[in-house]
């Protein structure tokens, strides 16, 4: 029985999983995003694509593509908001999904390299960095530069206002999963604060405040506020 090829998610966190942990980690470099325009029905706006692109592949597909040179696709897709992934290698998705020269020329390349230019996603960036430690490319999932400086005055305004306890629940609702690069900005977050809090003479927060554990998720069946489940959507209907 042939495999279903899935590609919309319902939760955030579940369309970074799937980004970053099931596409970008295996080869898919170049980007490009987009929207279902409105009136169209989505899946039908994806079945057009495929019949352009043929995305949807089995992994043995895909691994004889990979070997005759080819360019394999992926298409995620999260409400209206779409990316469509491909590895290196021939494809007419490249022209075709590229802008033209004149427009590059004022609004740069449509197709984006991850590794050149981060997909930035609901306060998350996720990209491909080489490491100053062994100079390989690695995954990075970080909070976007503005995302974070917002946390970041926040946290510096109840640094010495508040006790331990509460500062560790506060760091336990920020809304972004523990990834390694997220974790690092959140312990650098917390040395900040205990920075100030040293002045103060009052304890410091463990770096272990931060959550530590990301939590890993069934991609396609995860739910976000945007995706209620059957019993909460029946709750709202009955409400209204």
């Amino acid at each position: 029985m042939k495999e279903e090829y899935r590609t919309e998610v319902r939760s955030v966190r579940a369309f970074v999983q799937r980004v970053a942990c099931e596409i970008v980690n295996r080869g898919y470099m170049f980007h490009v995003t987009g929207h279902v325009p409105e009136g169209s029905d989505p899946e039908a706006f994806e079945r057009k694509l495929d019949e352009l692109y043929s995305y949807r592949q089995s992994k043995h597909q895909r691994l004889r593509r990979k070997r005759q040179g080819l360019a394999n696709l992926h298409l995620v897709r999260y409400g209206r908001f779409y990316v469509m992934f491909a590895t290196p290698g021939r494809s007419p998705w490249f022209e075709q999904e590229e802008l033209p020269r004149e427009v590059r020329l004022k609004r740069g390349n449509r197709v984006k390299d991850i590794r050149l230019e981060p997909l930035r996603f609901e306060g998350y960036q996720i990209g491909v960095r080489r490491s100053l430690r062994d100079g390989k490319l690695h995954l990075s999932v970080r909070i976007q530069r503005h995302e974070f400086e917002g946390l970041r005055a926040y946290f510096m305004q109840l640094a010495c206002s508040r006790s331990v306890e509460n500062l560790r629940w506060e760091l336990g609702t920020i809304p972004f999963e523990p990834y390694s690069g997220v974790k690092r900005q959140l312990w650098k977050l917390i040395r900040e604060m205990n920075g100030l809090r040293k002045k103060q003479g009052l304890e410091p927060l463990p770096l272990s405040a931060a959550r530590m554990v990301r939590k890993v998720v069934k991609t396609f069946e995860d739910r976000g506020p945007m995706f209620p489940g059957p019993a909460e959507s029946d709750a709202r209907q009955f409400a209204a």
